[in-house]
Formats: C-alpha cells, structure tokens, sequence
C-alpha cells in the first residue's frame, strides 16, 4: 500500500458509555445506517480458543435467541484501538470496523468499512493509513 492509496468509503458510529448498565448507547450515526445496534457491551472473551484472537468481545442485545451484533475486539498496536468485523450477521460479506475508545472508555468510535476487510498481511498498513487521513481531515 502506497501513501497515494485511496482509502474505501467508511461510516462513523458514535456510542457514549452509561455508566448504570455499562452499555455503550448510540450517539450519532449517518442517515439509514443499521449495521450497528443501539447498544453495545464489552465483556472477557470466555471460550479459550477465542482468547487467541480477542481477550474482550463486543455484543449487541440478544433478541429471537440471536445476538444483534457479535465480535472480538482484537487488539492493533495503537493504545485503545481495536478491530472486529460484522462476520457473525453476515458471515458471505464481511464489513471491517475499527474500534476507537475514548481514553477513559466513556466514548466508542467505530469506524465502518461496509462489505471491505483489509487482506491480513495489509491490516497493520491499512489501519495506520486510516489513522494518517484521520489526522490530515481535522
């Protein structure tokens, strides 16, 4: 990946932390957007082969005996970022998200790549090319 790749489309998902439920409660999302829930918890990852891949997942609500929304939070090698996908509701069309929490872990960030993952071996290439444009467009 070159400095003059162009970055795919993304939306911004913004989730504030109630501090009575440790819910994470949807703030601002683009029009018609409805990958993401409402709400969205982190807990450990329990099942030892997860742990692999994740120490903490994040999850909508359970609603018909089925999780709104499910995925590890792999870790990247920038403080307080993470990555996971939607494979869980759409196993064929996988999107890539980034994960962003606000240093005190009161505000999530996600950064939505519908219908695009980054190849693994481009992963760490891709996120810090994100995170430059990120800078650059403030």
């Amino acid at each position: 990946m070159e400095n003059n790749w162009k970055l795919p489309d993304y939306k911004t998902i913004r989730y504030t932390l109630n501090t009575s439920n440790n819910w994470h409660q949807l703030q601002s999302k683009p029009d018609r957007f409805n990958k993401l829930p409402d709400e969205l918890k982190i807990r450990p990852v329990m099942c030892p082969r997860m742990k692999k891949q994740a120490e903490n997942l994040i999850e909508g609500h359970t609603v018909n005996k089925r999780k709104t929304f499910f995925t590890g939070l792999s870790t990247t090698h920038f403080q307080n970022l993470y990555f996971g996908d939607d494979g869980y509701n759409q196993p064929k069309k996988k999107s890539f998200i980034l994960f962003h929490f606000l240093t005190d872990q009161s505000v999530l960030i996600c950064y939505f790549f519908n219908e695009y993952t980054p190849p693994a071996t481009l992963r760490e290439k891709f996120i810090d090319t994100f995170r430059q444009s990120l800078k650059q467009n403030k």
